[in-house]
């Protein structure tokens, strides 16, 4: 496990070091394009419900605009969250990454950004969230925690 996380940590120091020599100008065109691109795919414009990760400050395609145009479309929108696991087993992971629903542009707006710059759910608002499995709230990697129950 140990040689596992050495392996990601040096991975992701590579990509940083890539990714910061792209300028910002160059991630503004892509996310652009990007962008454009999607919001006109029939898939996009007929779905209901949509799963996007919330993009870092530089480095990575904005998200922001794909996020923008959903909600204002009426579409159900579901972001990541990431939480730590209670009574984790042996070769389980200690934390899971659950997609919970955003409510408004307003609730997207009010998202803090956590220590990578990335907008983040507030864990206090969690159990009130749609989760896309179903349910509200967490899963514990197997069934949704429903609201009240075991919650962080």
């Amino acid at each position: 496990m140990a040689a596992l996380k050495a392996a990601k940590q040096e991975l992701r120091k590579h990509i940083k070091s890539i990714l910061s020599e792209i300028s910002e100008e160059a991630v503004a065109r892509q996310s652009s394009n990007a962008v454009k691109r999607l919001i006109s795919m029939p898939e996009y414009k007929a779905a209901q419900r949509i799963s996007i990760y919330l993009s870092m400050p530089s480095g990575e395609i904005s998200t922001a605009e794909i996020v923008h145009d959903a909600l204002k479309s009426g579409k159900k929108v579901f972001v990541p969250y990431t939480h730590k696991l209670q009574n984790v087993q042996a070769e389980q992971p200690s934390s899971i990454m659950d997609m919970l629903q955003l409510h408004s542009l307003a609730d997207y707006d009010s998202l803090k950004p956590d220590k990578w710059g990335i907008p983040t759910l507030d864990a206090g608002s969690v159990s009130g969230r749609e989760n896309c499995l179903g349910g509200k709230g967490t899963s514990d990697g197997r069934t949704i925690v429903q609201e009240g129950e075991g919650q962080d």
